[in-house]
């Protein structure tokens, strides 16, 4: 049997089933976002009141604990972090539900409710409670906003990450419909938020399965669009070992779901996933210079900023159940709420800055901003934290307790301190780590304007600057002209018909420029960088084509062809003043030498005439 070699071509019948299944998975979801999410909402608020009225508070930390939601339920007896394994003596399994834990305890207001708690220490406790809504009363007035509040800020949250996988969705499926990648990552996108559709099922049964299956097709399809990314092809062969490791997962989700143990989602979800990026990263380190190669970086980018969104998120609700404040809480529960949204604005910009092929050449740029204001913020985080300590404990040593107070301004003021020179440094190290061609520009150019000291060919050197501008800036073509007694001629183009350029460009061209790149409506050349000295005349243009994706130059690019413009100004002029002055020491040499040959054919006429006198002749 032949192993497929790639995804299968999207045409005639195949296009249409697709195009079938794709309206109809929009059809569910449009369902999904408005009246499950709302039905969800409303199912989410009745359990929330039906424990938040027992004073108790969920939070996720490895299994369903409990903290107390008001000062009331603290007074009682209510420890952070504990377990609850009985309520009126009746018993909870380790494995129900929080719904299934709001029915047990719903009651009526007023009456005490018997709380069997087992301690984060593992002690147990009976805690008696009085059942209202003034425990969430409580917590509101501790909190910055109400419950109510809260449930809006969610709905809003939720509502804007469905909105942006939908957009990212149908413009997939409007402009690359037939491309099997695109085809599976749109469709990928549009079931993410289908699951809330279960909402809608009354029997418990069926809506696990629902959900978990629905579950199943955003990432099956997601993980196997980007294992054969860009090209739908398995390359590496063993890529293809990503099918039965999609296949193992979904199986744990369909057959266990929830219930299943969390070492075993998590080993089969890891498959699949390493999987995925081990093949991607592959392709990458394998590919030549090109749209391609940086089409991969974007998806790459959007997947990292997706799994950091969700390392920060697994974070926070770590933290919150280590925290007791209910501002806190909540504070956390608006931060992760915000990461949903962050989340999806990450993997569909990737995917979509990818797959429609708009600023790939952005892609360095991002990628270097990225890691600047990541590195950035650990380390001043890093230098304020062991700061204040320091200070602290040296100053609780030598001043007492007054010296607590200022620790934390010292330490601030260091970071704030180290701030500049940190960027600066940090900004060098992330170019040249992450943007390899514009440092090459950054670093080659001063040599070359070092090695032009001694010449006289400015069109030589004029060829060779272009070549590096071209190459640090991934420009797709290019010309170079000189300034030559008010007239522009060509010095070098590549990529580019030189025939009449030079007549077109300076009919276009200002006569007077201001320093700075200046951008077109020219599809073939849309920058345009005026070579200005500091005395303020052009001794030279350099006109750019588009990237080789024929999206325009970036904010890193055109400031670093801005920054090199004028010393490469300089350098022409250099060039063009000791091309001169050697032109001229060149014809006064050619008019001596004239006037010389001159004089001795004069001289011998005269000495034809009367020779002189021979030596040694008497």
């Amino acid at each position: 049997m032949q192993l497929p070699e790639g995804l299968p071509e999207l045409r005639g019948r195949w296009l249409v089933a697709y195009k079938l299944l794709w309206w109809a998975m929009l059809a569910v979801t449009l369902v999904a976002v408005t009246v499950g999410q709302w039905q969800l909402l409303q199912q989410a608020s009745r359990t929330d009141l039906q424990i938040y009225a027992a004073g108790l508070r969920p939070s996720e930390d490895g299994e369903l604990t409990f903290d107390p939601l008001s000062p009331a339920a603290r007074a009682a007896g209510v420890q952070p972090g504990s377990v609850l394994t009985a309520i009126d003596g009746k018993p909870v399994g380790p494995r129900a539900t929080r719904e299934e834990v709001g029915e047990a305890l719903d009651g009526p207001a007023g009456q005490p409710v018997t709380l069997h708690l087992r301690g984060s220490g593992g002690a147990d406790n009976d805690v008696a409670v009085v059942r209202g809504p003034e425990h969430l009363a409580a917590a509101d007035a501790e909190a910055p906003v109400s419950y109510e509040t809260r449930n809006m800020i969610y709905l809003g949250s939720s509502t804007l990450d469905a909105l942006i996988v939908l957009v990212g969705a149908i413009l997939l499926f409007m402009r690359r419909r037939s491309d099997p990648v695109a085809a599976l990552l749109s469709f990928g996108l549009l079931a993410v938020p289908a699951n809330d559709i279960s909402a809608l099922v009354s029997d418990p049964g069926l809506r696990m399965w629902l959900d978990n299956g629905i579950d199943v097709l955003p990432m099956a399809c997601i993980l196997l669009g980007l294992a054969t990314f860009p090209a739908g092809k398995f390359t590496p062969a063993w890529t293809l070992l990503v099918i039965p490791a999609i296949l193992n997962w979904a199986a744990v989700m369909l057959i266990g779901g929830e219930g299943a143990p969390l070492w075993l989602q998590l080993v089969a979800a890891m498959a699949a996933l390493l999987l995925t990026v081990t093949s991607l990263a592959w392709r990458f380190v394998r590919m030549e210079p090109g749209p391609p190669r940086q089409q991969v970086k974007w998806v790459m980018l959007g997947f990292a900023g997706f799994i950091a969104c969700g390392m920060v998120q697994f974070g926070l609700l770590f933290l919150d159940g280590a925290v007791e404040s209910n501002a806190a809480h909540y504070a956390i529960l608006a931060a992760v709420g915000a990461l949903t949204a962050v989340e999806g604005m990450f993997i569909v910009g990737g995917i979509l800055v990818a797959l429609l092929r708009h600023r790939l050449y952005d892609a360095d740029a991002a990628i270097s901003r990225s890691a600047l204001y990541a590195v950035l913020s650990l380390t001043l985080v890093g230098v304020f934290a062991a700061s204040e300590v320091l200070i602290q404990t040296l100053g609780l040593k030598w001043f007492g307790a007054n010296a607590g107070t200022t620790g934390g301004a010292i330490a601030a003021a260091l970071a704030a301190l180290l701030l500049v020179p940190l960027h600066n440094r940090l900004s060098k190290w992330t170019e040249k780590r992450f943007q390899r061609d514009l440092s090459r520009l950054h670093t080659e150019l001063p040599i070359l304007l070092a090695e032009v000291r001694n010449s006289n060919d400015a069109r030589e050197f004029a060829d060779n600057a272009l070549r590096l501008v071209l190459r640090g800036v991934h420009a797709k073509h290019g010309a170079i002209l000189l300034a030559d007694e008010g007239r522009l001629a060509l010095a070098y183009a590549e990529g580019v018909d030189p025939e009449g350029l030079a007549e077109r460009l300076e009919g276009e061209l200002p006569a007077d420029p201001a320093p700075g790149a200046i951008r077109t409506d020219d599809a073939e050349l849309p920058l345009r960088l005026p070579l200005v000295t500091r005395g303020g005349s052009t001794v030279g243009w350099i006109a750019l084509g588009p990237h080789p994706d024929g999206s325009y130059y970036g904010k890193e690019d055109r400031k670093a062809l801005e920054e090199l413009a004028a010393p490469l100004a300089r350098a022409i002029e250099l060039a063009i003043e000791r091309a001169r002055r050697e032109a001229a020491h060149e014809a006064e040499r050619r008019t001596l030498t004239d006037r010389l040959a001159q004089l001795e054919q004069q001289l011998a006429q005269v000495a034809g005439l009367k020779p002189p006198p021979q030596p040694g002749v008497a």
